[in-house]
């Protein structure tokens, strides 16, 4: 609204033919003079504050004009003017806009901030993302084997890749409309492989993100958890229904070897035994780990214990088994019989969601609802 405050009377409202939708969330005011409004559907409009009169009655003004516009994703949050961007192009080249190129910056509710840089001469609106995260939980991140320069993250409808030391999006395979629970590398480095909410195991090209090979079906559920043997030549997933799967990776095909279902509840976590590849374990929200012998396709032991267990590893020597889970405890187990071995108390009061351990087994680190991470020895 363009209000007189001379009279304190309102003078003229914009735009016209094609409001903004979802309300404007944003404005401020250009060098140039014209005015920078921001919408709820993620519309960044240049509005020209001069008020012309109306052809068919001259004692009424047309409204407010919008000469440019951009759409950027999620709503606009907030808009700010580079002060020292603006810049006033020689005379004769001013068309609409003001003749004044300048710098914006943009936030949106989907966790981007945009460089949005504007050309009178053309009267046209440029952006790139300057920087970005996910707007929703992230339920995944991993590491490419042996490399630690990239790593890749999921969330809802998307999956990222990153560079670790410029802290940068390299990388952003979007599935809008479904969840991505579990993602990691293929041990090769060929593949990122990922589980997703509609019961579908996707593999993406880890530098095109052009989609390689879908099995559809993996899961009567969302697949919750993944994990790759260490020729990448075998997949094991996870589901929310409790199931167990191992999958046989071809070049032109993919295909199940095994089924197993023993869990009476979601798997939350698998890990395989790197050194022979023939044994992997499953945590679920049942109260228990299962280890499997993946040639047989049975149970080898389990683990019990009064928690959702949330996540499991090896430790390096792969003679104990190291879990987390609800109960705020991370418990070491013997991989041979199942017994309990030590349990350390790993939070004061929120559980225990994440477990890593490094190569030489002389550290874990735990990641709980506390929002914590914590380094043991």
């Amino acid at each position: 609204m363009q209000v007189s405050l001379d009279h304190a009377v309102l003078r003229n409202t914009g735009p016209g033919k094609q409001p903004l939708q979802l309300s404007v969330t944003a404005v401020t005011e250009t060098p140039a003079g014209t005015f920078l409004l921001g919408s709820g559907d993620g519309t960044l409009a240049l509005l020209n504050p001069v008020s012309e009169p109306s052809p068919t009655n001259p004692k009424q003004l047309k409204k407010l004009a919008v000469t440019a516009s951009i759409r950027l994703e999620g709503g606009v949050t907030s808009i700010i003017i580079d002060p020292g961007s603006g810049k006033a192009l020689p005379l004769g080249r001013n068309p609409a806009g003001g003749g004044v190129t300048y710098t914006a910056y943009v936030g949106t509710d989907r966790c981007n901030i945009y460089r949005v840089n504007y050309d009178p001469i053309n009267n046209k609106f440029s952006s790139e993302v300057v920087q970005t995260a996910h707007s929703q939980k992230i339920n995944g991140l991993a590491f490419p084997v042996q490399y630690g320069e990239v790593f890749v993250t999921c969330s809802a409808g998307s999956i990222r890749v990153w560079h670790l030391a410029g802290c940068r999006e390299l990388l952003r395979i979007n599935l809008p409309n479904l969840e991505c629970k579990c993602v990691t590398f293929a041990p090769d480095g060929k593949t990122i492989i990922s589980g997703w909410s509609d019961g579908k195991i996707r593999g993406f090209g880890p530098q095109s993100g052009k989609l390689l090979y879908i099995i559809n079906d993996a899961h009567h559920k969302a697949v919750t958890a993944i994990a790759v043997t260490s020729d990448s030549s075998r997949l094991i997933s996870g589901g929310e229904e409790g199931m167990v799967r191992i999958w046989r990776l071809g070049k032109q095909y993919q295909s199940m070897e095994a089924s197993m279902k023993d869990h009476k509840g979601p798997v939350n976590s698998i890990i395989v035994k790197q050194s022979t590849d023939d044994e992997c374990v499953s945590a679920s929200s049942d109260g228990s780990c299962i280890i499997w012998d993946m040639r047989a396709g049975r149970r080898r032991q389990s683990l019990f214990a009064n928690t959702f267990f949330l996540s499991v590893v090896y430790h390096p020597d792969e003679s104990q088994l190291v879990t987390a889970g609800t109960d705020r405890k991370i418990t070491y187990w013997d991989a041979y019989d199942g017994q309990a071995i030590r349990v350390i108390e790993g939070s004061d009061n929120a559980q225990l969601n994440t477990l890593a351990v490094d190569s030489d087994g002389e550290v874990l680190l735990s990641g709980g609802s506390d929002k914590l991470v914590k380094l043991w020895g």
